[in-house]
């Protein structure tokens, strides 16, 4: 299996922007049609439907992801990247870990997500 990079970094970039410009739809259709959320603490949001239900009530912010880590591994794309969260209107940032499985259709240039897991990094007084 080959590895579109310049693919992995649009999905990762489109993925903040899209959240964060209140684009549920859009936002969705990152994921295969079956694809899954999993946020830390809480139960996987799995399908497009319920994926567009919750970037349309997620917080209002700006999502910032660093440089992934990509691989490949038994066939599938894996990729890990830091990501920080700076919400509108509130002094709290949160920071933590992307963890995700992409497929890489064949004969189309999209990568989609098939799995994204949002780990958190704790919060304290440095």
């Amino acid at each position: 299996m080959t590895m579109d990079s310049n693919a992995i970094h649009a999905l990762l970039a489109r993925y903040g922007r899209l959240i964060d410009q209140r684009r549920a739809e859009e936002w969705s259709e990152l994921f295969v049609p079956d694809g899954c959320l999993q946020v830390a603490g809480q139960a996987p949001i799995e399908g497009r439907a319920a994926l567009r239900e919750f970037a349309a009530n997620s917080p209002v912010g700006t999502h910032i992801t660093g440089i992934p880590e990509l691989r490949v591994d038994a066939g599938r794309v894996l990729a890990s990247a830091s990501w920080i969260f700076v919400p509108q209107g509130r002094s709290e940032i949160r920071a933590g870990l992307y963890h995700d499985e992409i497929r890489l259709p064949s004969g189309v240039s999209d990568a989609l997500f098939v799995r994204r897991d949002i780990e958190f990094l704790p919060s304290g007084k440095r």
